[in-house]
């Protein structure tokens, strides 16, 4: 069933979620997550990696959307931490005001297991730690990718198989992300809120990956 914008829950940022849906490509491969037991599955595995959230924020998935076709089964949450009603502003406009904010995170579920798996943009200090260390993982013949990133691992030789020619080529053509893996289980997330870009950043980089549990 095709998604329109409007199907989504629009609560506090209409447009930008409506944008942000309005970014993906493959729009009719995608779906609104609305069984119970799968969104809370997916809620409660986002929320154990994101880890500690602020406990004045009241944290959900607003939004679960579900990507499937013959080769690729993944999902991106818009997850909303809300803090509620609170006091403050400036001299002249203090009163209570609804503070929240929104992050999308990519997740899906590998048929293969990269263990302890990090993938994030390089800094000077890391080229200075692994001159001695030794821990990142170079991939051959692609020497834009190792310039722009840093990728450790567990699981080195999985690592070196699984990303190909196209994943990477397709993770070189975009910034400001970090994706993880936790054995069998791939997450992806952003320096910044919710963009309405992101949502079709993850669509390609996880369409680029070829080991998804369909």
């Amino acid at each position: 069933m095709t998604i329109f914008p409007d199907d989504l829950d629009l609560t506090n940022e209409p447009t930008l979620i409506k944008d942000s849906f309005n970014s993906l490509t493959n729009k009719e491969c995608f779906e609104l997550v609305k069984d119970d037991s799968e969104a809370q599955f997916i809620t409660s595995t986002i929320r154990e990696f994101i880890g500690g959230v602020d406990t004045s924020e009241a944290f959900s998935l607003q939004n679960i959307l579900k990507f499937k076709n013959s080769t690729a089964c993944f999902y991106i949450g818009q997850c909303l931490f809300d803090a509620g009603l609170s006091w403050g502003g400036g001299r002249y406009d203090r009163g209570y005001k609804h503070r929240y904010r929104y992050d999308t995170v990519g997740f899906g579920q590998m048929k293969i297991d990269l263990g302890m798996t990090l993938l994030r943009a390089k800094t000077f200090g890391d080229k200075l730690v692994d001159h001695f260390t030794h821990l990142e993982i170079q991939i051959p013949d692609n020497e834009e990718f190792n310039n722009r990133f840093y990728l450790s691992s567990s699981e080195k030789e999985t690592v070196l198989k699984v990303f190909d020619a196209n994943f990477v080529e397709t993770l070189n053509k975009y910034s400001g992300f970090t994706l993880f893996a936790k054995s069998d289980k791939m997450y992806l997330v952003f320096e910044n809120h919710l963009e309405p870009q992101q949502c079709a950043i993850i669509e390609h980089i996880f369409n680029a990956f070829k080991f998804w549990m369909i």
